[in-house]
């Protein structure tokens, strides 16, 4: 796995990112193909998460696997639940461990007979980039620990870091897109207007903390939106799942 992926800008078609899915599919999909007419010639990014807390973990990811393959224009990132998922997969095989894979995984629709996991979503997961470098943007999950001299170096603050300041002189000027950490629709529209003064763009909207009628949930979260980079329109649609 490299940790990032350099990728040339698009000339043909539009540039979208979208932030964490977690098992939302039929949301993901409406967002997709009803609201964007995503097409071929278009750049589809995503900043990781695709499962845990959501009900169609495997479905998400067969989505994506399919878009792949038929030649879309998708770039995954993989986020810190793609990273559990590894995680337990190694845990559940020590000598030490007493707990069955199923007793661990959270996404329990990925689990197959006697508790596997498919072997072409572990190779997808293994094989994700931690971050992507645009010649105007740097998409990653979480973020980047500008503590350091040379953020690029801590890989572990790129799934998992929260609260942190932009310092745009270590990224070459370029701004910071990442998920991770759910805030309001507002925030997001705030932070995508002010993008150029604060050099960075959180876009989860916390798509499974939708309000139900239980009354679980929270206002102003439960939506997955999309980016545009060249127009900085942004795309909502709601949690359908």
């Amino acid at each position: 796995m490299k940790i990032g992926r350099k990728v040339s800008r698009s000339n043909t078609g539009r540039r979208f990112v979208i932030g964490d899915i977690h098992g939302c599919y039929k949301t993901l999909h409406v967002l997709l193909f009803d609201q964007l007419d995503l097409s071929r010639k278009d750049q589809l990014f995503l900043l990781g998460d695709y499962i845990d807390k959501g009900p169609r973990n495997k479905h998400v990811l067969d989505l994506i696997l399919a878009l792949q393959e038929e030649e879309f224009q998708v770039f995954p990132l993989k986020g810190n639940h793609e990273h559990f998922l590894l995680r337990d997969l190694e845990y559940s095989t020590l000598p030490s461990n007493s707990h069955r894979l199923g007793d661990l995984i959270s996404s329990k629709d990925l689990l197959e007979t006697y508790n596997r996991v498919n072997p072409k979503y572990i190779e997808f997961v293994k094989g994700l980039p931690l971050y992507y470098d645009l010649e105007d943007y740097i998409l990653v999950h979480a973020g980047l620990n500008f503590s350091l001299e040379n953020p690029f170096t801590d890989t572990d603050s790129m799934m998992y870091i929260r609260g942190f300041e932009v310092d745009r002189a270590k990224i070459g000027d370029k701004i910071l897109i990442h998920g991770h950490t759910p805030v309001t629709q507002q925030t997001i529209e705030d932070s995508v207007s002010n993008h150029l003064e604060t050099g960075v763009i959180n876009l989860d909207n916390g798509c499974v903390l939708k309000i139900r009628p239980s009354g679980r949930g929270l206002q102003g979260y439960g939506q997955l939106c999309a980016l545009e980079l060249n127009s900085m329109d942004l795309s909502w649609q709601e949690n359908i799942d």
